[in-house]
């Protein structure tokens, strides 16, 4: 449905594919709506209910959910930056057990996956819709500014 109208009624493929290169619309979508806050705690909640973590690794895993609901999606790169860094670095936290940092590396990578999957996609593709078609018609949409992605996470941030 989404394809339908990026398409047919607000462009064509090819406009999609000059903006946004090979992303897959249900990562767009991911990128420009956020992961909802359930979804991004449960994806978490066996590691969290299955390690006894210190107070610093339980905030380095919630700064890691709050990313997803956020962004959407996660590229492991931002844990070596603000405000992960301020906490520590996952190797530094985690140094006495590195089974833990390689399960949250996991999760990261099963969501990141999931953001490219179409299956299951059309329980969120009604809420996330609007957000996508106001920002792609109120948006020069002609391949020149590559603003997109931040236009329209500013618009769905303004109106949350």
């Amino acid at each position: 449905m989404l394809e339908h109208i990026l398409w047919n009624e607000l462009g064509t493929q090819e406009d999609y594919q000059r903006e946004f290169g090979d992303t897959p619309i249900t990562k767009l979508v991911r990128q420009i709506v956020g992961l909802d806050p359930q979804a991004a705690n449960e994806a978490f909640s066996e590691f969290l209910s299955s390690e006894r973590l210190n107070i610093q690794q339980s905030r380095f895993v919630k700064l890691i959910v709050d990313y997803f609901v956020k962004n959407g999606v996660m590229d492991k790169r931002v844990l070596q930056e603000e405000p992960f860094k301020t906490v520590g670095s996952i190797v530094e936290l985690f140094q006495d057990n590195m089974d833990g940092a390689r399960r949250i590396i996991s999760i990261i990578d099963g969501i990141n996956r999931n953001s490219e999957e179409i299956a299951g996609r059309e329980r969120w593709m009604a809420s996330t819709e609007k957000w996508f078609y106001w920002g792609w018609m109120n948006h020069d949409h002609d391949g020149t500014d590559g603003e997109t992605l931040s236009f329209l996470g500013a618009v769905h941030d303004k109106e949350r």
